[in-house]
């Protein structure tokens, strides 16, 4: 049986890839923005340093960038160094030339590269595998038998999630450690015993969150052969896909957007900027998934089997759920800071949720998912809802997911809206991530 499937991918909003292997561009060396700041031009680092040598100019560049210092950033332009003290066009100095959507001048910022095969940008197989294995995960523990009865019957970590992170003894180590570690953010100074007990303190209750939260409960392991739980992310095969275009890419600046506004007593903070190269809108690649032979007999083997649309009517399903959360975030986000923002996601949101239940499959990849997106989070608050909640409690998230969110992720009870950030780009306000899959 040939258990490999072709699947066609698009890009709906701009996609970055960052791993180990994608590099970070410097102001100072790698790039420089046109005039027009329309264009990024990306320096032919062996045309520079032949020009350097050439030139005689090697110390008075070093000397440049480290001498002229202000606030810790080097006033130096490249640009002007090149156009002036080298001589040369920008044109004749540049490897590859991108569209620029929001980084300034003067801004001096790093770019964060995606992924990258040479000039060609590419996602991942570990990226869609992640993806995938999310929404797969999610299926299994709402629909299949083995999920509900670990969710009915409490002999896996949900129940205990709950259980143990309403106990007192949890919850007196949590404020107590929290207590210790605001008193030192406020500069008090602690026993050394007391700084012993914060660590340990710290230690023990992220030990109890990684136990609660430990996958392999759901699954098995590989070598569990025992075990009537699929293995399904150690057999699921995913590659790569098929490399874009060099001439996909482009600069996209982004930034984080509130839901709602700061408190009085909320740090403003600064709202960094962050410059990232992203495959853009309407780039279209494909990649394969299949199953090791080991699987092909298992639950998952026979669905995967029968056609390629069942695995993505689950990744279908699982998306359109995460959609319709952020539907409601917005919607409840009436004091948005950025009326533009939240109106412009509303409707990018809005047109995928209706895709999604005309049959769309939808998948948010790489730089911008939330906790939702990269987590059991809709699993878990589903289940505090239908089955831990009380029938009087008309409050959402329910209380129980609640409780859970603030030990496991220290976010307060009162908070309505979470994740209360979004990065968005700054020309445009697009999210980031989005693809459409199909046969």
């Amino acid at each position: 049986m040939n258990n490999k499937k072709h699947i066609h991918l698009k890009v709906l909003s701009p996609l970055c890839i960052g791993n180990d292997q994608a590099e970070t561009l410097s102001p100072y060396t790698d790039f420089v923005v046109s005039e027009e700041e329309d264009q990024i031009h990306y320096i032919d680092k062996r045309e520079f340093e032949f020009a350097l040598v050439s030139q005689n100019r090697v110390d008075e560049f070093a000397q440049q960038i480290s001498g002229n210092i202000d606030n810790n950033r080097s006033l130096f332009r490249l640009r002007e160094f090149i156009t002036h003290t080298l001589a040369y066009e920008l044109e004749e100095i540049s490897r590859q030339t991108l569209p620029n959507f929001g980084v300034r001048n003067g801004e001096r910022q790093q770019i964060k590269a995606t992924l990258k095969s040479g000039s060609q940008p590419y996602i991942s197989g570990s990226t869609l595998k992640g993806a995938i294995r999310t929404a797969l995960l999610h299926h299994w523990l709402e629909t299949t038998d083995e999920g509900n009865k670990l969710m009915d019957q409490g002999q896996e970590f949900l129940i205990q999630a709950y259980n143990t992170i309403n106990s007192s003894k949890l919850e007196y180590q949590y404020n107590e450690l929290r207590d210790l570690q605001s008193r030192r953010k406020r500069g008090q100074r602690l026993e050394r015993f007391e700084l012993y007990r914060m660590w340990d303190l710290d230690k023990e209750i992220k030990e109890v969150i990684k136990k609660l939260l430990d996958e392999s409960k759901l699954f098995g392991l590989i070598n569990d052969r025992d075990n009537q739980r699929p293995p399904i992310s150690q057999f699921l095969q995913v590659s790569d896909t098929v490399p874009f275009g060099a001439d996909r890419l482009a600069i996209f600046q982004a930034h984080r957007v509130r839901l709602a506004p700061l408190n009085r007593r909320g740090r403003k903070g600064s709202n960094i900027p962050e410059p990232r190269e992203a495959i853009i809108r309407g780039s279209e690649t494909s990649f394969s998934i299949g199953l090791r032979p080991e699987i092909q007999a298992s639950k998952l083997g026979h669905l995967f089997a029968q056609h390629p649309d069942s695995l993505l009517d689950i990744i279908r399903k699982w998306s359109k759920a995460c959609i319709g959360l952020e539907l409601y975030h917005l919607d409840e986000a009436y004091e948005m800071p950025s009326k533009g923002a939240r109106a412009t996601l509303r409707e990018f949101y809005g047109k995928l949720y209706e895709g999604a239940e005309k049959g769309k499959t939808y998948l948010r990849l790489g730089r911008g998912k939330t906790y939702y997106e990269n987590s059991l989070g809709v699993a878990l608050m589903n289940y505090a809802e239908d089955h831990l909640s009380d029938e009087d409690d008309e409050q959402f998230p329910p209380e129980d997911f609640r409780t859970f969110r603030k030990y496991a992720l220290g976010v307060s009870m009162r908070s309505d809206l979470f994740p209360i950030t979004r990065s968005i780009t700054t020309i445009g306000h697009q999210p980031m991530g989005w693809v459409e899959l199909s046969v």
